[in-house]
C-alpha cells in the first residue's frame, strides 16, 4: 500500500494523521503495519497473529485513507501472503 501526505503538512500534522491511521485504521480492526513513512508512505499490512490481510481489510483501510484529505496517490497492491508464500 502506498500514499502520499502533502509537503507543506507540518510536523504536527504528520504526527495528527500517524496517530489517527495507527489506531483508526490499522489497529483498531486487528491489523499491523510496517515500513517506510514521511510524505511517501510505502506499509504493508497484516492482521495480528499471522494472518494475512483479507482483500476487504486492503478496501477498509483504502476507504479510510480515501476519507482524509491530506492523503493522495493511493495505491493498494495485489495480496499476498505475507507467512506462508515462498
Amino acid at each position: 500500500m502506498v500514499f502520499r501526505l502533502p509537503e507543506n503538512l507540518d510536523e504536527k500534522g504528520v504526527d495528527a494523521f500517524l496517530e489517527a491511521f495507527l489506531w483508526e485504521a490499522i489497529e483498531a480492526p486487528g491489523l499491523m503495519c510496517g515500513g517506510g513513512c514521511g510524505r511517501v508512505w510505502n506499509v504493508f499490512v497484516v492482521r495480528n497473529g499471522r494472518v494475512s490481510a483479507t482483500e476487504e481489510d486492503g478496501r477498509k483501510v483504502g476507504e479510510w485513507l480515501e476519507r482524509r484529505p491530506v492523503v493522495s496517490d493511493i495505491r493498494i497492491g495485489l495480496l499476498v501472503d505475507a507467512w506462508h508464500s515462498a
